[in-house]
């Protein structure tokens, strides 16, 4: 479930990236990840912490909303 919560997000994350015109270098100096660290969670080698993610998503300008599920 944790994997595909990742997924969905990074897709999104992905697409906001692309629709900006962002590269994956200029968004690691955002960041201020090493060099490479947005194409490996992009691809999906690692997962980023919940810190560098919501760090990811306000340099793109998004926020993370949680909403409650019916089981």
């Amino acid at each position: 479930m944790e994997v595909n919560f990742y997924k969905e997000m990074i897709g999104q994350l992905i697409q906001a990236r692309k629709n900006k015109s962002i590269s994956q270098e200029s968004l690691n100096a955002m960041l201020g990840v090493t060099d490479g660290q947005i194409n490996k969670w992009e691809c999906g080698a690692r997962l980023p912490s919940s810190f560098n993610l919501m760090c990811w998503c306000n340099a793109l300008g998004l926020k993370i909303n949680l909403e409650s599920i019916n089981e």
